[in-house]
């Protein structure tokens, strides 16, 4: 019995240094990590993409007001980039935490193919984002300019940044509405379209605002933020009229 105890272990270590593999393994080697990161690369690269040019359009427009009422003067220059500051700060930063929950939880849902969960979930996000815009809304409207004058900030500039964020605050909900729909659109891939749709009206904002500032029918410093709430608000139809004809 020891003997073929012993013909056992050797045949079965012989089995494990011989260096023979299953088919299956075989196919797992030929084909190797390089390929298979090429392509998982590949399919991130498309998928973030066009997420970080929604952004920097995004980022854009709100640059291109300051730049636009920056040629008026210098208390306008600092009045649209304070105001710009608080608007991010108090409302657009806050909004987007609030969203990050979505995206996550929207998109396991999603991939596990429940469909009915996703319209549930964002559904909840309307209406977590609706009343978080009320304290926003609340901030802009009335505590831009005290804000600023405490922190030593010329009178007339925080005047003006509070004139700023006053009409910007017609374009709060809108906005957060734009947010919800690209988390909604973005658990299911579909990242594209919202991209060209938010980069034509940052080319769109451009003129909006030369005309709304600098036009002989313009009107100067609070062009730049009528230009703002009406971009804002074209983003948001043209998103929900091309996708969620029903959102």
């Amino acid at each position: 019995m020891d003997e073929d105890k012993e013909e056992g272990e050797s045949s079965e270590s012989v089995g494990l240094l011989s260096g023979k593999k299953d088919t299956a393994d075989e196919a797992d080697v030929d084909e190797g990590p390089a390929p298979r990161s090429r392509a998982d690369f590949i399919a991130l690269l498309a998928f973030a993409l066009p997420l970080a040019l929604t952004r920097g359009s995004q980022g854009a427009m709100q640059q291109t007001n300051v730049m636009f009422v920056g040629h008026l003067g210098v208390v306008e220059l600092g009045a649209g980039a304070s105001g710009n500051l608080w608007a991010t700060i108090v409302g657009r930063s806050i909004i987007n935490g609030g969203l990050s929950a979505l995206d996550s939880l929207a998109s396991q849902s999603y991939g596990a193919k429940d469909f009915v969960h996703v319209g549930t979930l964002t559904q909840r996000a309307i209406l977590i984002v609706t009343l978080l815009c009320i304290p926003i809304g609340f901030a802009w409207i009335w505590l831009t300019g005290p804000v600023l004058s405490a922190l030593s900030f010329p009178p007339q500039q925080a005047a003006l940044a509070q004139t700023y964020t006053r009409i910007l605050v017609c374009g709060l909900w809108p906005d957060a509405m734009t947010q919800v729909m690209q988390s909604f659109l973005q658990c299911q891939g579909l990242t594209r379209v919202p991209m060209v749709i938010t980069a034509v009206a940052a080319v769109l904002n451009v003129g909006l605002n030369y005309y709304l500032v600098y036009s002989e029918h313009g009107y100067g410093f609070i062009g730049s933020p009528m230009c703002m709430v009406i971009v804002v608000r074209a983003d948001a139809s043209s998103i929900r009229g091309m996708f969620i004809p029903d959102f």
